[in-house]
């Protein structure tokens, strides 16, 4: 495996030609002289701050050493790459890779564990050198003829970054058999923005959780994958809690806002659909929503029962307050509970939030665009909660009798609202993917959603956590989550964790 670079000097430019050897080094041509290159990569190990003296100590030990090689440390920096390279050129082949283990001992030794010489393999030492002399900056730190005054610069910290800096040939190889054979495009790898990350059709029908403090990105991350998915032919739902998503899609022409305050809904919010054919699930709903007693929960299914069977035009929610209202019984419990049970419903009548339901216009879903149920205009947390829940059990009962086009993806903005331990949609997320409906659950808070939910999310983007018990809740759900609390604390905004089912972190 040949590669043709253009290296520079101060004075002129040269060309060189590097390959493979037989042996853990690379060949360097140059005009007619051949060299060997052997190659590590030195990192201090996390929280580790006392490593430069005796660095600086190692150095000035490595100068003094009488050798015909050439000792060389570079660091590179970019964006997205950071990595202290150690470079051993010799004439000779066996002489290369002798000194690189005995500056990694001195190295070792001296810092007294503190810098670790990770040795290169030749197609990883290539890779390094080729993102090195791709970048406008390489700072030469160190080298046999540089004054013994000069110390080294801070060392990369590895565990500062959510991948390693330096991915070799091989973990790139089987991180790319991965990330490359999707169709849904959610960003770039931190460690080489030239490599995109996608998902496939399993990851989101197996469901994707979000997770991010305000401002981490998770929204805007929600936001590309509900695009991604639209143009790949999705029937998109997003529940919008706080009216983020006309901006963050205001550059997408296959965008349908509703808004029942502004007079339009989802034609799938079908409640009289939803009473007739799932009464249990509507009583339960808002059993839930409105944290209803048993006795108030009672009351509410004796009315349902009978609205469902004689009545076909107006606002349900009217129409059930009117009955309850007008219902009687001798037993006070009765009375104390109608009264509790009216008081709970009233801000979800016409009237309360004056809206006209029955006038509001119903928007069709489609393939290839995305439905924004926009909430954020109404007040009453209950409210958006309940309106929320009937939405998602609307879209799910409408999907198992085939009247929606399929696959449908729901994005759930602040999902904690509604997938919390005592929901009744909780459990659906375990049994949707028959009917091709995927979800993706965007939350701040994700120690309240309810655990069987986080669970039955295969994917998990997780940007950053500030709270404690948000990090112990995520990496309880993820394989292989050694070291990485300190990681989920200091991503920056639009940077985060990947954890796939077939590529854990």
């Amino acid at each position: 495996m040949k590669s043709l670079f253009e290296g520079f000097t101060s004075r002129k430019s040269l060309s060189f030609v590097i390959e493979q050897s037989h042996n853990d080094t690379l060949r360097l041509e140059v005009s007619d002289k051949v060299l060997f290159l052997a190659l590590a990569e030195l990192v201090s190990k996390p929280q580790d701050n006392e490593y430069r003296n005796s660095l600086a100590q190692a150095l000035s030990t490595i100068a003094s050493r009488s050798v015909d090689s050439s000792c060389t440390i570079v660091t590179c920096v970019s964006r997205s790459y950071v990595a202290t390279l150690l470079m051993i050129i010799s004439k000779d082949l066996n002489e290369a890779l002798y000194q690189r283990d005995v500056v990694c001992a001195l190295i070792e030794t001296l810092t007294e564990g503190s810098v670790v010489c990770r040795l290169l393999k030749p197609r990883e030492a290539l890779t390094a050198i080729q993102r090195c002399l791709g970048l406008k900056h390489a700072i030469l730190l160190f080298d046999n003829t540089t004054p013994r005054s000069i110390l080294p610069m801070e060392l990369h910290r590895s565990a500062y970054w959510p991948i390693p800096s330096v991915l070799g040939y091989e973990d790139l190889e089987f991180v790319l058999q991965y990330l490359e054979k999707g169709k849904i495009k959610i960003g770039t790898l931190l460690e080489n923005s030239d490599i995109e990350v996608l998902l496939k059709d399993e990851h989101l029908l197996r469901h994707i959780a979000v997770f991010g403090s305000t401002g981490s990105g998770k929204s805007t991350t929600a936001a590309v994958i509900a695009a991604q998915a639209s143009m790949n032919g999705y029937t998109v739902f997003v529940i919008d809690w706080h009216g983020e998503y006309f901006e963050l899609l205001k550059n997408l022409n296959n965008v349908v806002y509703t808004n029942p305050v502004k007079g339009s809904i989802p034609s799938a919010l079908d409640l009289t659909k939803l009473i007739r054919d799932d009464t249990l699930a509507f009583i339960e709903i808002l059993e839930s929503a409105l944290e209803l007693t048993p006795a108030q929960a009672h009351i509410l299914e004796d009315a349902v029962n009978y609205v469902k069977d004689k009545f076909t035009t107006g606002y349900l929610v009217d129409i059930l307050v009117d009955i309850v209202q007008s219902s009687s019984a001798s037993a006070r419990w009765y009375s104390e509970s109608r009264e509790a049970l009216l008081r709970k419903l009233k801000p979800l009548t016409s009237q309360y939030l004056r809206i006209r339901w029955d006038q509001c216009k119903t928007v069709e879903a489609a393939p290839n665009t995305i439905m924004v149920f926009d909430i954020s205009s109404i007040p009453n947390t209950r409210v958006r909660k309940t309106l929320a829940a009937l939405l998602v059990r609307s879209i799910t009962l409408k999907s198992q009798y085939n009247e929606l086009p399929k696959p449908i993806l729901i994005i759930v903005d602040e999902a904690h609202n509604i997938f919390d331990s005592k929901s009744p949609l909780s459990v659906l997320v375990a049994e949707v993917r028959k009917w091709h409906i995927g979800f993706v659950i965007v939350t701040q808070s994700p120690s309240m959603v309810a655990s069987v939910v986080v669970k039955n999310t295969n994917t998990k983007i997780v940007h950053l956590l500030k709270s404690s018990q948000d990090v112990d809740s995520v990496l309880a759900t993820i394989p292989n989550r050694r070291n990485l609390a300190q990681i989920l604390s200091s991503l920056r905004p639009g940077e985060a964790l990947l954890s796939l089912p077939e590529l854990p972190l």
